[in-house]
């Protein structure tokens, strides 16, 4: 079990299932097992809609998406003292009309019912629309843009947009060693930074291509491109996780963050109690 925050509340984190009325998106290549993953249209929240992913270049404009599997308050005042107003739930899109940089930098959102303040705070919310991934099989679910799509083998899934060569590939595994060294030929480490990923901790670790330009992969694959992140996640005594990231310019990045900062698995770290029966 963990503790966090976001819009000025703790709360506990547990896995919560996503009802599967879904469409199957079947983006498999020859020789690649039937997806198991599920791919969900969240309902959308917010009044405006971008038509994809791209955000908006002005901050007080566009649409963005909550990424919280705890959801995201929405508070009467930009500020943590703020009344809170209501709640948007993981995957709401709401639309921006407004925005500060004061305590820290908020937005001010219009939803469904109701208008008011959300921290900026990217970990909790990203700019653009998504869309979830959920595979029972692989045991876990994150957002990832409206313009990707994914398909699987038996070994990962791999996450990529319609059009462009960057990649998200996701593996389970026994232990973080069963995912080998870090990095990869013509790679070298750029840096290291501390990330919590639904309660775990684990570390990102970046890398750069170095001599000769990374070739460009085939159109579906994996890497490489100029840069690398990845992270490995040791969930419980005989479960880990290996999410590897390709791409190509520092602002893609955003991308991964959001998948990352979105992913929900079944394992103690990423729990919360049920709620009170009483109502708030």
């Amino acid at each position: 079990m963990t503790t966090v925050r976001y819009g000025g509340t703790a709360m506990r984190m547990r896995w919560i299932p996503v009802a599967l009325a879904v469409a199957v998106l079947a983006g498999c290549g020859p020789g690649t097992s039937a997806p198991t993953g599920i791919a969900t249209n969240p309902p959308v929240q917010g009044t405006a809609s971008t038509g994809g992913a791209t955000p908006s270049a002005n901050p007080a404009s566009g649409v963005r998406t909550v990424l919280s599997t705890l959801g995201l308050n929405i508070r009467g005042a930009p500020a943590l003292t703020g009344p809170v107003l209501g709640t948007a739930a993981q995957g709401a899109q709401l639309s921006v009309v407004g925005h500060t940089d004061q305590n820290g930098g908020w937005y001010q959102v219009q939803g469904q019912t109701v208008s008011g303040w959300i921290t900026a705070d990217p970990s909790l919310s990203a700019a653009g629309q998504f869309q979830q991934y959920q595979s029972q099989d692989r045991q876990f679910s994150a957002l990832y843009p409206m313009t990707w799509t994914f398909s699987e083998t038996t070994a990962a899934a791999l996450f990529l947009p319609m059009t462009g060569a960057q990649t998200i590939v996701v593996r389970n595994g026994a232990h973080t060693a069963d995912f080998g060294a870090g990095g990869g030929a013509g790679f070298v480490g750029s840096g290291q930074q501390t990330v919590v990923v639904c309660g775990v901790t684990g570390d990102l670790n970046a890398y750069a291509h170095q001599g000769a330009a990374a070739p460009t992969p085939a159109p579906g694959t994996a890497g490489p491109l100029a840069f690398l992140d990845q992270i490995r996640l040791r969930l419980d005594a005989t479960h880990a996780l290996a999410l590897d990231f390709n791409y190509s310019a520092a602002a893609d990045v955003d991308v991964f963050s959001a998948f990352y900062n979105s992913m929900t698995f079944p394992f103690p770290q990423c729990q919360k109690p049920a709620p009170s029966a009483s109502p708030t």
